[in-house]
Protein backbone atom coordinates (compact mmCIF):
# COMPACT_ATOMS: atom_id res chain seq x y z
CA UNK A 1 0.00 0.00 0.00
CA UNK A 2 1.23 3.49 -0.86
CA UNK A 3 0.32 6.66 1.02
CA UNK A 4 -0.09 9.89 -0.96
CA UNK A 5 1.97 12.66 0.67
CA UNK A 6 2.99 15.41 -1.75
CA UNK A 7 6.00 17.52 -0.80
CA UNK A 8 3.75 20.59 -0.73
CA UNK A 9 1.95 19.04 2.25
CA UNK A 10 5.09 19.35 4.40
CA UNK A 11 4.95 23.17 4.53
CA UNK A 12 1.21 23.01 5.23
CA UNK A 13 1.75 20.56 8.12
CA UNK A 14 4.36 22.86 9.67
CA UNK A 15 1.97 25.83 9.51
CA UNK A 16 -0.92 23.80 10.98
CA UNK A 17 1.32 22.54 13.79
CA UNK A 18 2.50 26.09 14.61
CA UNK A 19 -1.09 27.38 14.85
CA UNK A 20 -2.11 24.35 16.92
CA UNK A 21 0.78 24.85 19.38
CA UNK A 22 -0.36 28.44 19.90
CA UNK A 23 -4.02 27.50 20.44
CA UNK A 24 -3.91 24.19 22.32
CA UNK A 25 -2.61 23.93 25.89
CA UNK A 26 -2.23 20.15 26.08
CA UNK A 27 -3.17 17.06 24.06
CA UNK A 28 -6.62 15.54 24.59
CA UNK A 29 -6.53 12.12 26.22
CA UNK A 30 -9.76 10.45 25.15
CA UNK A 31 -11.75 10.02 21.98
CA UNK A 32 -11.82 13.16 19.82
CA UNK A 33 -14.31 14.70 17.39
CA UNK A 34 -12.66 16.72 14.61
CA UNK A 35 -14.44 18.97 12.11
CA UNK A 36 -12.54 20.78 9.39
CA UNK A 37 -13.65 23.02 6.57
CA UNK A 38 -11.16 23.90 3.88
CA UNK A 39 -11.79 27.18 2.08
CA UNK A 40 -9.92 27.05 -1.23
CA UNK A 41 -8.71 29.98 -3.33
CA UNK A 42 -10.78 30.55 -6.46
CA UNK A 43 -8.82 30.59 -9.72
CA UNK A 44 -8.71 33.87 -11.65
CA UNK A 45 -11.01 32.36 -14.28
CA UNK A 46 -13.85 32.39 -11.71
CA UNK A 47 -13.70 36.18 -11.43
CA UNK A 48 -14.57 39.09 -13.68
CA UNK A 49 -12.07 41.88 -14.43
CA UNK A 50 -13.70 43.83 -11.57
CA UNK A 51 -13.05 40.93 -9.15
CA UNK A 52 -16.62 39.71 -8.73
CA UNK A 53 -17.35 35.99 -8.91
CA UNK A 54 -18.72 35.12 -12.35
CA UNK A 55 -22.32 33.80 -12.37
CA UNK A 56 -21.03 30.80 -14.35
CA UNK A 57 -18.34 29.96 -11.77
CA UNK A 58 -18.83 26.65 -9.93
CA UNK A 59 -20.52 26.95 -6.55
CA UNK A 60 -18.85 23.89 -5.02
CA UNK A 61 -15.22 22.78 -5.01
CA UNK A 62 -15.11 19.50 -6.99
CA UNK A 63 -11.47 19.19 -7.92
CA UNK A 64 -8.15 18.31 -6.34
CA UNK A 65 -7.04 18.26 -3.65
CA UNK A 66 -9.28 15.50 -2.33
CA UNK A 67 -10.80 16.02 1.13
CA UNK A 68 -9.29 12.79 2.47
CA UNK A 69 -5.78 13.98 1.56
CA UNK A 70 -6.42 17.39 3.10
CA UNK A 71 -7.72 15.79 6.31
CA UNK A 72 -4.78 13.39 6.54
CA UNK A 73 -2.28 16.25 6.38
CA UNK A 74 -4.06 18.16 9.16
CA UNK A 75 -4.46 15.10 11.39
CA UNK A 76 -0.77 14.23 10.93
CA UNK A 77 0.18 17.80 11.89
CA UNK A 78 -1.97 17.63 15.05
CA UNK A 79 -0.33 14.41 16.34
CA UNK A 80 1.30 15.10 19.70
CA UNK A 81 -0.27 18.58 19.90
CA UNK A 82 -4.08 18.19 19.92
CA UNK A 83 -4.00 14.48 20.78
CA UNK A 84 -1.35 11.86 21.41
CA UNK A 85 -2.15 10.08 18.14
CA UNK A 86 -4.74 10.53 15.40
CA UNK A 87 -6.04 7.04 16.19
CA UNK A 88 -7.96 8.86 18.97
CA UNK A 89 -10.18 10.53 16.35
CA UNK A 90 -13.53 8.79 16.71
CA UNK A 91 -15.54 11.23 14.59
CA UNK A 92 -14.35 13.19 11.56
CA UNK A 93 -16.28 15.74 9.52
CA UNK A 94 -14.48 17.21 6.50
CA UNK A 95 -15.60 19.56 3.77
CA UNK A 96 -14.18 21.94 1.21
CA UNK A 97 -15.61 24.99 -0.48
CA UNK A 98 -14.50 28.06 -2.38
CA UNK A 99 -13.17 30.88 -0.20
CA UNK A 100 -14.74 34.34 -0.25
CA UNK A 101 -11.47 35.69 1.13
CA UNK A 102 -8.10 34.11 1.80
CA UNK A 103 -7.83 30.32 1.78
CA UNK A 104 -7.87 28.69 5.20
CA UNK A 105 -8.87 25.68 7.25
CA UNK A 106 -11.51 26.13 9.95
CA UNK A 107 -10.85 23.47 12.57
CA UNK A 108 -12.94 22.39 15.57
CA UNK A 109 -11.72 19.83 18.09
CA UNK A 110 -13.56 18.43 21.08
CA UNK A 111 -13.34 15.44 23.36
CA UNK A 112 -16.17 12.97 22.99
CA UNK A 113 -17.65 12.41 26.43
CA UNK A 114 -19.28 9.12 27.36
CA UNK A 115 -23.05 9.45 27.87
Amino acid sequence: MRIYNPSTADDWKVRVAAHAHAAIAKPMQGSVRVAMWFEMRRPASHRTAAGAVRPTAPTSHQQKPDVDNLAKAVLDALNGIAFADDSQVGELIVGKRWADGEPRCILTLEEIRAA
